[in-house]
């Protein structure tokens, strides 16, 4: 099923808009913890296993794991 240009942009507004909300949250939690979003990620992994990963959160941001020099484009 192709893409009507008003659902493209739909979906085009929602990711714009998530990345606004992930801004401020890195930035309240650096400004009010001192902690980066891999920080608080670890963080919370080792305070509560059962719960899901950070990833859920912050699906673009990368983890030790997951990166590697080869795929970011440096």
């Amino acid at each position: 099923m192709a893409l009507t240009e008003a659902r493209a942009q739909g979906w085009r507004t929602l990711a714009a808009l998530q990345s606004r909300i992930e801004v401020k949250i890195e930035r309240a939690l650096q400004d009010e913890h001192g902690l980066s979003v891999n920080e608080f990620c670890g963080l919370h992994q080792g305070l509560t296993s059962s719960e899901p990963s950070c990833s859920a959160v912050f699906p673009a941001a990368p983890t030790s794991a997951s990166w590697s020099p080869s795929r970011s484009g440096t």
